[in-house]
């Protein structure tokens, strides 16, 4: 009786060390953020691409949700006006680079005598937005894929 139970308990650790990995040094997208889009990862087969998109995608979401709550979410929501705007459908709104720019130092897009976000300035009281210099552009499109996921949702 005790080998059987010895001999499962291996059997079952061997099964989930296999479903994880086994922990190797192999480095994949969950060691850090998300960082290729569905159609910069590898060309997947025809017949498991949707799902390897679908499951990038919700990836990226998820490290989005991770990051906006750890960074945005004090000053924003996505349908409510909060200390900030809100922000469903800022993609579609601005461009990817001027949120990029935005996003890391939103004084210096001010500075830089933009219109957008001196009229953004000025309605929020003149309030500025805390600079992110540390967001890389994976974490950024990250954030914005979260938002687009829940631009949707009310």
């Amino acid at each position: 009786m005790k080998k059987w139970f010895i001999g499962g308990l291996t059997g079952a650790c061997i099964c989930l060390l296999a479903a994880c990995g086994g922990g190797g040094n192999n480095q994949s997208s969950s060691s850090g953020p998300v960082s290729n889009a569905p159609s910069e990862a590898a060309a997947p087969s025809a017949s498991s691409s949707s799902s390897s998109a679908t499951a990038s995608t919700g990836n990226l979401v998820e490290k989005g949700q991770e990051l906006f709550q750890a960074n945005c979410s004090a000053c924003h929501r996505i349908h409510e006006k909060l200390i900030g705007p809100p922000l469903a459908g800022v993609t579609k709104m601005r461009s990817k680079e001027w949120l990029y720019n935005w996003i890391r130092n939103s004084q210096a897009v001010i500075n830089s005598g933009d219109t957008a976000a001196i009229n953004l300035y000025k309605e929020y009281n003149q309030v500025q937005m805390t600079p992110f210099p540390q967001l890389s552009n994976q974490d950024i499109d990250a954030i914005l894929a979260y938002i687009d996921a829940q631009s949707g949702q009310q």
